[in-house]
């Protein structure tokens, strides 16, 4: 008896949209947050704010013009009480912010935040590359030469621990060895590896040349980030996981004691001495950066009866990893060969030829269209083999 109610469809109507537009702007920040989006962060944010602030003050004139209280039965207590919770969504921030302790609570979640989205948005850009430092300088590998790279070490690279005077039970000294031999006419690609990772060094010994790495520094804060950050497909993988226990032994300085130099004995005769293993076709990865190092070190083109050819041919032990490449290519026959009992040393080998005119066509010599600038090294050619 004598309430004016307030007609729906005038400020309530209007105030209504703003507030849901007000769930949506803060939904899209929340959305931004998790994807490590930080501008759709900040910008959400902002939106909401200013969505909460002219909500408030256009219930505030609601409330000032309206002509009962919430005493005023049923009807006051109700409004009253619907409108005020969602006011309460605005109001307790600002209670929040201006308590005695605003300043510190205020910048202290404010800096919070702001650093949750700054390290997710790097987080985001860091999965396309791989930051380094090395001599207190900071440099980054993108994730498409990675993958070449890791390739090419499938094919032409090796890890390698020495023990000089090792007499089965001691050793004088130690070299770990990161290592890429190719013949002398891929050394322009050597010194381009050498540019990227900004460590190692070149050596010449006749048709050969050789680009290694062995000294702890860069051993330890450039060759074990990367094979970290991408991972080996060929059973280089399995030397690699030893190379790298007896990495972090030096690195940890447990190679000083008694136990260090055992636990590195240990090592040295696993690697010498293992058997030839496949590596589990689950585990293998390839990608077209990855098959363009591993052709680029492996693999040969040539012709047989004018029918041109690609042939990929490698140890025994290597089955499962040309199989994957077999099933990626979906193209290509598999061929095993025993080892010759006319040459002691030989191998079992395993051959992928590639023939078909179409996948040659389609498939493999699109691969060649890729440039070194596309993964961050220069302007040139990335496949070498391409004449």
């Amino acid at each position: 008896m004598g309430i004016e109610a307030i007609n729906p469809f005038e400020l309530p109507l209007l105030n209504t949209v703003i507030l849901l537009s007000s769930g949506v702007t803060v939904t899209y920040a929340h959305h931004s947050l998790i994807q490590g989006n930080r501008s759709g962060s900040l910008y959400g944010l902002v939106f909401t704010i200013v969505l909460a602030v002219i909500f408030t003050g256009f219930q505030g004139v609601e409330y000032s013009v309206s002509s009962f209280t919430i005493a005023d039965g049923a009807y006051g207590s109700c409004f009253y009480f619907g409108t005020g919770f969602h006011g309460l969504t605005s109001v307790a921030p600002t209670k929040f912010i201006t308590c005695s302790d605003i300043k510190a609570n205020f910048l202290h979640y404010t800096k919070y935040i702001c650093s949750f989205l700054h390290t997710n948005s790097n987080n985001k850009e860091n999965k396309d590359k791989l930051i380094l430092s090395l001599n207190n300088k900071t440099f980054y590998l993108n994730n498409k030469f990675l993958q070449w790279f890791a390739g090419f070490v499938d094919a032409e690279g090796n890890f390698n621990i020495s023990l000089r005077n090792f007499d089965g039970n001691r050793y004088n000294s130690y070299i770990l060895t990161f290592q890429i031999g190719v013949h002398i006419d891929d050394i322009n690609i050597l010194n381009s590896i050498q540019k990227k990772l900004k460590c190692g060094h070149i050596s010449i010994s006749g048709s050969r040349c050789n680009y290694f790495i062995n000294d702890k520094n860069s051993l330890i804060n450039v060759i074990l980030p990367i094979f970290n950050f991408v991972k080996l497909n060929s059973t280089k993988y399995y030397d690699y996981l030893i190379f790298e226990k007896v990495v972090n032994l030096v690195k940890n300085k447990q190679h000083l004691s008694s136990k260090g130099k055992q636990e590195i004995i240990k090592y040295y005769l696993e690697m010498k001495n293992k058997n030839p293993r496949s590596r589990p076709s689950c585990d293998i990865k390839i990608t077209d950066y990855w098959l363009g190092g591993f052709i680029d070190g492996d693999d040969t083109f040539s012709t047989n009866k004018l029918i041109p050819r690609l042939k990929f041919e490698n140890h025994i032990k290597e089955l499962e990893l040309f199989y994957k490449i077999q099933q990626y290519l979906k193209a290509g026959n598999l061929i095993l060969s025993k080892s010759r009992k006319n040459r002691p040393n030989s191998n079992a080998t395993v051959f992928l030829e590639i023939n078909q005119m179409y996948v040659l066509k389609t498939v493999i010599i699109p691969l060649f269209s890729i440039y070194f600038f596309d993964i961050g090294i220069e302007e040139k050619p990335l496949f070498l083999n391409i004449n």
